[in-house]
């Protein structure tokens, strides 16, 4: 998993962020906090920083889209204080619990600059300058072949779910679908739910 700091200092706490897939940090830059903040993505593999967790005295996980699905994973490794999910499932391609398989399927035959912009604008995220293209791809192919963490239920360790109405990718049915068994805050917004926020606390409250 690639590692960026957002902020790093003498923080005792530290937020550890499960990034969707594409985006890289664009979602969380404008987000203030005191804690110390580090963001992962890039999930070919899904090798945890133990060594850097642990000079913490407190971790909160925050996940967001296919980044659920990996730290559904991870919950039990890292115990965080607290977990939060953010429109995503633990489930990746699948009919009712995660991301349509044909979309999923079709979405990971074109990686392209041009099919990235289009997922950019349906997802309501920017995606960084000059992505490597293969990479991404390869990303999505092997995602899809791990295990899902958690039985239909979705019940994984996450301590709150958050779930946009006018999610275009994982959609509000499937959304309902798979955290039956949480109340699921359901925000009136898109993929991309993080502009109403201007503080990490405000997530995690």
């Amino acid at each position: 998993m690639r590692q960026t700091w957002l902020r790093r200092g003498q923080a005792r706490s530290l937020i550890l962020v499960f990034s969707g897939w594409a985006v890289g940090v664009t979602p969380f830059l404008y987000l203030t906090g005191d804690s110390d903040v580090l963001v992962l993505d890039d999930y070919r593999d899904e090798i945890l920083p133990h060594a850097l967790l642990a000079s913490y005295a407190r971790v909160r996980v925050l996940a967001y889209s296919l980044g659920v699905a990996v730290a559904a994973r991870q919950l039990a490794a890292v115990a965080p204080d607290r977990a939060v999910a953010v429109c995503g499932s633990p489930y990746v391609a699948h009919e009712r619990f995660g991301i349509a398989p044909e979309i999923y399927a079709r979405t990971m035959a074109e990686v392209t600059p041009a099919a990235l912009d289009r997922f950019a604008r349906r997802a309501g995220v920017a995606v960084p300058a000059a992505p490597d293209v293969a990479a991404l791809r390869e990303e999505l192919a092997l995602i899809a072949r791990r295990p899902a963490a958690s039985p239909a239920t979705g019940d994984v360790g996450f301590d709150r779910v958050f779930a946009g109405r006018r999610d275009r990718i994982f959609t509000a049915q499937s959304m309902q679908s798979v955290w039956t068994g949480h109340q699921a805050s359901w925000l009136e917004t898109g993929h991309n739910p993080f502009p109403i926020w201007q503080d990490w606390e405000e997530i995690f409250a």
